[in-house]
């Protein structure tokens, strides 16, 4: 509680400005966020869990109602399952009347304390008809849904009228770099157990070690309730146990990771946006040394809002990201990955995919996983994305448009043929057979072997009056494949121009036998 003193039987005494939080113990990993969340905004002393604030030597039953009184709001955190659980000899908890979590609603609703239910990820609000009488009125509070984006700001907001905020200046100093490095160690721990424990399908003792294990987070998180490291290292630890249940073939415990994962990534994703609207740099701030780990945590909110399918939500946050930490080459490998992926059904954005594309050939090399391989394969996947989308303007009569792409990836990236090819094609049919022309002379000084771009050229030459040239490409091209259709029309036309006409008619002939052409073109292609 707030300005809370130890009594001397150890219980606490408040001046009734704090928040009590009532959870079930398989509801613990939901409970975090929202006890993080708490504590951040109104500070330690100010909200109670029997988890963490009940001294040893106190009486437990005692101690928890006189929390509660000495409350001003209640939190309910309502996991799934929340009004079916039963105990061991099978009987709903809910429904006894000795059950403490029914014991703490029915005090704080005698009390008229302000109460919010706060419904986590892969749980529904209870029916009222599954509930007892007593906590009925339950039902009738404002839930706040985990699930949703805005879940942080409307829980803080619907307490901020009975709870006192506390100030930025912290009551303690914390050793941040211990306890991040005891924090990530739990985590690399808590990763390859969950990894043994649900391949060899012990799930039981996969959500005991689960447990346990987020209850050590509690205490790191607890210590120190504003860094953005321990948060993001949390988010971090529910994403991947979200990909480890989804790969056992556990649905529905990978949704309740992933929800969770979602929680703490859009409580960081906000503070990431404040923080961003305060200071251009933040290599200038004192989140300068964990920037990076930072990054990657706000990074991994992308990766969850794309297994939701939610991919403008994630381009927005790999661009927070680079924002954030423009030397973090991973956020702009996987800005790249969901333009692409949006690029699918939608036009894909030139501009923001070469500018991300530019970033990463700068700040890549030297992350783990982006060697030269990795960069050549993007640069190719974007270039023939931009060709594509060239493409497709060009198809619309949008030659200008076209042109654009393709310049914009030109000019950052260099010259990539089917990027040059398209650019020389839509200058070709807006007029423009100069740069259509010069165009297709680089493509084919880098690659001379290629006989479509030299039968392209060829028509580009004859556009020009240059029936010689012309006849040089598709000479050219014909010793490396035969003609296409149009490569012979373009080969008899720069024959005819050139008044080789017997030479023209034979070769008329000749294909017109031999099927490459349905008949003897008598104008300019």
């Amino acid at each position: 509680m707030s300005d809370a003193v130890p009594t001397s039987d150890g219980r606490r005494e408040s001046d009734g400005s704090g928040v009590f939080v009532s959870y079930r113990r398989v509801d613990v990993e939901p409970t975090v966020v929202v006890y993080s969340w708490l504590t951040e905004r109104f500070g330690r002393d100010a909200v109670f869990w029997d988890a963490e604030d009940i001294a040893a030597s106190a009486p437990w039953a005692s101690e928890i109602r006189e929390s509660v009184r000495a409350a001003s709001a209640l939190v309910v955190v309502i996991g799934k399952g929340w009004a079916e659980l039963k105990d061991a000899n099978g009987n709903v908890r809910l429904l006894q009347p000795r059950d403490w979590v029914r014991q703490e609603i029915e005090l704080a609703l005698e009390l008229d304390l302000p109460i919010v239910p706060v419904v986590a990820p892969g749980a529904d609000i209870p029916d009222v008809n599954s509930l007892p009488d007593t906590i009925a009125p339950l039902l009738d509070r404002q839930a706040v849904l985990m699930k949703e984006m805005k879940a942080r700001r409307q829980l803080l907001k619907l307490l901020e009228t009975y709870v006192p905020v506390v100030s930025d200046e912290r009551s303690e100093e914390v050793n941040l770099d211990r306890l991040a490095w005891l924090l990530e160690r739990q985590v690399q721990r808590l990763q390859t157990r969950a990894v043994e424990l649900v391949q060899e399908g012990r799930t039981d003792r996969a959500r005991y070690e689960l447990e346990e294990g987020v209850q050590l987070l509690l205490e790191l998180v607890a210590l120190m309730p504003m860094s953005l490291r321990i948060s993001g290292q949390l988010g971090y630890l529910y994403a991947t146990l979200e990909s480890q249940h989804r790969d056992a073939g556990d649905a529905e415990g990978a949704e309740k990771y992933l929800g969770l994962a979602e929680a703490v990534f859009t409580d960081l994703i906000d503070k990431a946006n404040g923080l961003l609207s305060e200071h251009d740099d933040l290599s200038t701030t004192e989140l300068a040394r964990d920037l990076e780990a930072l990054a990657s945590s706000v990074n991994g909110y992308g990766g969850v809002q794309l297994k939701r399918g939610q991919i403008d939500e994630a381009i927005a946050t790999y661009n927070v990201v680079v924002r954030m930490a423009p030397g973090y080459g991973y956020a702009w490998h996987d800005l790249i990955a969901a333009l692409l992926t949006e690029a699918r059904d939608h036009e894909l954005r030139v501009d923001e995919i070469v500018t991300a594309l530019d970033a990463l050939k700068e700040v890549g090399p030297g992350h783990p996983g982006i060697g030269k391989r990795k960069l050549a394969d993007m640069e190719r996947r974007v270039g023939d994305a931009v060709a594509a989308a060239a493409h497709r303007s060009i198809t619309e009569r949008k030659y200008q448009r076209a042109i654009g792409f393709c310049d914009s990836y030109v000019d950052t990236i260099g010259p990539d043929r089917y990027v040059l090819g398209m650019r020389a094609w839509a200058h070709d049919l807006s007029g423009d057979h100069l740069n259509a022309l010069a165009d297709y002379d680089t493509i084919i000084d880098e690659s001379p072997s290629d006989p479509g771009f030299r039968i392209a050229r060829a028509g580009t030459r004859l556009a020009l009056d240059d029936p010689a040239g012309a006849l040089e490409d598709t000479t050219a091209a014909m010793r490396m494949r035969p003609l296409p259709d149009q490569g012979y029309r373009t080969h008899i036309e720069a024959l005819r121009r050139l008044g080789r006409t017997d030479e023209a008619e034979e070769f008329v002939a000749r294909a017109t036998a031999d099927g490459r052409i349905a008949s003897d073109p008598r104008s300019s292609p």
